[in-house]
C-alpha cells in the first residue's frame, strides 16, 4: 500500500514569493505507508494538534492549512492532500482542498472538505516570515528538487 504526499502547496500557500510557476504544478511524491522517517513526522504532527488547534483559535499565524488523508475509493491506500483551513468545529477541520487531487475523483483542487482530527497527518502556517508545522514537509526536502529544498528551508522555522 502507498500513501501519497503532495508538497507544491506549501510553496503557493506558504512561502509565497519562493513559488515559482513550475512549482505551482502540485508534484506527487510517493511514500510507502511503513516509512519510519515519514511515519515520525506523521506522529508528531498529530500529536502536536493541540497546539496546532490553539494557535488557529488565537490567530497566531496566517494561511493555516492541514494534510488530510482522504481514502481512495476502490483501492487500498490514502492520497495525502493539503487542506486550505477555515474553520475547526469540534474534531472537524474544515476548508477546500488546496492540491489537484490524483486518485480522489469528483474531489478536485478547491473542492470543500470536511475531514475529523484522526485523518490529519501534518499541519502548517506561516508568522513572522517563517512556516510552523511542515512536519511531513521537513522529511520530504533530501526527497525533492535541491532547488524547491533549499528555498523551503530558507522560510522553515527551526522547529516545527
Amino acid at each position: 500500500m502507498k500513501a501519497r504526499f503532495l508538497a507544491a502547496v506549501l510553496l503557493a500557500l506558504l512561502a509565497g514569493p519562493v513559488a515559482s510557476p513550475a512549482q505551482a504544478q502540485d508534484p506527487t511524491y510517493d511514500y510507502r505507508t511503513g516509512d519510519p522517517e515519514m511515519g515520525a513526522a506523521i506522529d508528531a504532527a498529530r500529536a502536536s494538534l493541540p497546539r496546532f488547534r490553539a494557535d488557529f483559535h488565537e490567530r497566531r499565524g496566517e494561511r493555516f492549512v492541514v494534510k488530510v488523508a482522504i481514502p481512495i475509493k476502490g483501492a487500498d491506500g490514502r492520497e495525502h492532500i493539503w487542506m486550505s483551513l477555515d474553520a475547526i468545529e469540534g474534531d472537524s477541520f474544515v476548508g477546500r482542498l488546496a492540491n489537484e487531487p490524483q486518485r480522489l475523483a469528483p474531489l478536485v483542487k478547491g473542492s470543500p472538505y470536511r475531514a475529523a482530527s484522526s485523518m490529519i497527518s501534518d499541519w502548517g502556517y506561516r508568522r513572522g516570515g517563517r512556516m510552523y508545522g511542515n512536519y511531513t514537509t521537513r522529511v520530504m526536502l533530501k526527497r525533492i528538487p535541491a532547488e524547491q529544498a533549499e528555498g523551503l528551508r530558507k522560510v522553515l522555522s527551526p522547529q516545527p
